[in-house]
């Protein structure tokens, strides 16, 4: 949402007791991290929970949900925040995304950019920014410490800040 990657992380894994289903990977992982703008996010994932798929995210002057946020098709976005006519009274909003062939709208910009020799809107080197992240999660956890990552600078300095208004 900020464009920023983060700086640190924390991290915390645990599966259920004698649950063979999880000898070789964890049942589940929750971390922290924070960015360099003091910005905090939380996160977390199971591997034995229903799907949930929402994002929360808190504003000083809205509070934004995304439910299902990690969907293909019917994105909900909820919006809260107070009226500009009257302080006292709270507004919401819903808004549903479009239906997009995600797949094709990808394949076709990875195809336009062979064809063309322009970057991908999101590089390689965003994935290998994605891998440090969770090597530094599992860290935090196996360690049971904060882990610093490698400052990077500037807003959005792998991806195409375009790409954040599709």
């Amino acid at each position: 949402m900020t464009g920023e990657e983060p700086v640190e992380v924390m991290a915390w894994v645990w599966s259920t007791p004698g649950d063979v289903r999880f000898t070789e990977i964890e049942e589940n992982v929750a971390w922290q991290m924070r960015f360099p703008s003091g910005v905090v996010g939380r996160f977390s994932a199971a591997y034995d929970a229903h799907e949930s798929r929402h994002a929360r995210l808190h504003f000083q002057t809205a509070t934004v949900k995304l439910d299902p946020a990690f969907s293909y098709k019917g994105i909900r976005l909820y919006v809260n925040h107070r009226s500009a006519a009257r302080e006292d009274v709270e507004v919401s909003e819903e808004r549903v995304s479009e239906e997009k062939n995600q797949f094709g709208a990808e394949m076709d910009h990875m195809a336009e950019c062979v064809l063309t020799g322009r970057t991908p809107g999101t590089p390689g080197e965003e994935g290998l920014q994605d891998q440090r992240i969770m090597e530094a999660i599992y860290r935090s956890a196996a360690e049971n410490r904060p882990i610093m990552l490698e400052p990077i600078s500037g807003p959005d300095a792998f991806r195409d800040a375009r790409l954040s208004d599709k």
